[in-house]
């Protein structure tokens, strides 16, 4: 029984500075997660637009004909990094080949070839 009251009297503990300390590194974690999760969803999104706008200019490039074609295209026009691809394909009677692609290895290349 007395092994009980001494449990119960017992005051050591986390104090009220702790909790919040604790409390405050979690809600600092939980904003820091929540913009990368944001900022990747953005990077999707931008890749994902890239791909089409790449998908649409080879297509209409290749239907334009020719057996073996190179083209460059400049992808995000609108943002402030734009891209330039170098993309060689091949087209046998209506089947398109993506044969190889290149990007420049820095983002000033990228911009002096636009």
């Amino acid at each position: 029984m007395k092994r009980i009251l001494r449990k119960l009297k017992n005051t050591s503990g986390e104090t009220l500075a702790e909790t919040l300390v604790s409390v405050l590194i979690v809600s600092l974690a939980s904003v820091v997660l929540a913009a990368m999760i944001g900022a990747a969803s953005r990077m999707n999104i931008k890749a994902k637009n890239y791909d089409k706008e790449l998908d649409n200019a080879i297509l209409a490039m290749a239907s334009e004909g020719g057996a073996q074609d190179s083209l460059s295209v400049i992808l995000g026009n609108d943002s402030a990094d734009p891209v330039k691809y170098t993309v060689n394909y091949k087209t046998s009677t209506g089947n398109l080949k993506l044969s190889s692609y290149s990007i420049p290895a820095t983002p000033a290349e990228s911009s002096a070839g636009a």
